[in-house]
């Protein structure tokens, strides 16, 4: 699988098992990326079967999904699949490709969505969750700004 800067999803915990359409808000984007798993046109983020990603890093993923709820994705860790399912695919998968070149969403905007599934489904931690990536992507953001300055 594509990764950046070698951040893949090596340790995944699920997979996505049909395309997956969804929609940002924000009209003027467009982009494909360079392994073909995530397209977006006028802000429509499609991502496809077989994207790979680790749920919520470091916390727990949250309640399990009702056993009568259908949802197109398969746990490869044999967890059960979490409410919060959508909120990190979304965020997994912008997180994979927001520092290459043409990604028309930033860290912060991809934070915003992460927090704004998790409203959706009322999750209880969602601004705990929010501010754990929101501070996390700043730490991120400033070893990316080092060690660039380095190459």
């Amino acid at each position: 699988m594509f990764t950046v800067k070698n951040w893949g999803w090596d340790d995944a915990k699920y997979e996505l098992t049909e395309d997956l359409y969804w929609d940002s808000g924000k009209k003027d984007a467009n982009y494909e990326s360079p392994d073909g798993y995530l397209i977006i046109k006028d802000g429509i983020w499609r991502i496809k079967k077989g994207f790979k990603w680790n749920g919520t890093s470091a916390v727990p993923d949250g309640p399990a999904i009702e056993d009568t709820e259908v949802v197109p994705v398969k746990s490869l860790s044999g967890h059960p699949i979490p409410k919060t399912w959508r909120a990190s695919l979304v965020h997994d998968c912008g997180c994979t490709y927001v520092y290459l070149k043409g990604f028309p969403y930033k860290r912060k905007d991809l934070d915003k969505f992460f927090y704004e599934e998790l409203k959706k489904i009322d999750f209880s931690k969602a601004e705990l969750y929010y501010y754990g990536v929101r501070l996390f992507s700043t730490f991120l953001s400033r070893i990316f700004w080092f060690f660039e300055r380095r190459i």
